[in-house]
């Protein structure tokens, strides 16, 4: 099956999902997270030299990271961790609802 992330977010709300549903919704998201982060790791591992190159023309770290975060890779950058703490978000939710339906299923609750 394949998913979006605001297709698993609105998804992930809704009313009578099966424990099976919702695994493969959790597996998405892992598969999509690992995707990213390996994106996210190609981007930090640039991030030093321009960001040396940028630090020679300005008197501060401060000053100088707010440059890089301008530039198309500080943009991704950013992207990337924010999608990341969402998909962190819809797994853990995920995950509890799992948890909740193993226990509705023996009578736990």
């Amino acid at each position: 099956m394949s998913f979006t992330l605001p297709e698993i977010a609105l998804e992930s709300q809704a009313e009578g999902l099966s424990p099976t549903q919702l695994s493969e919704m959790r597996l998405w998201l892992a598969g999509h997270y690992a995707y990213l982060t390996d994106k996210l790791s190609q981007i930090l591992m640039q991030k030093p030299a321009i960001w040396n190159e940028l630090r020679k023309g300005v008197k501060s770290d401060t000053a100088c990271e707010r440059i890089w975060q301008q530039t198309k890779d500080g943009l991704l950058e950013t992207s990337l961790r924010l999608k990341l703490k969402s998909i962190e978000k819809l797994m853990s939710g995920i995950k509890t609802r799992i948890e909740v339906m193993i226990g509705e299923s023996k009578s736990l609750y």
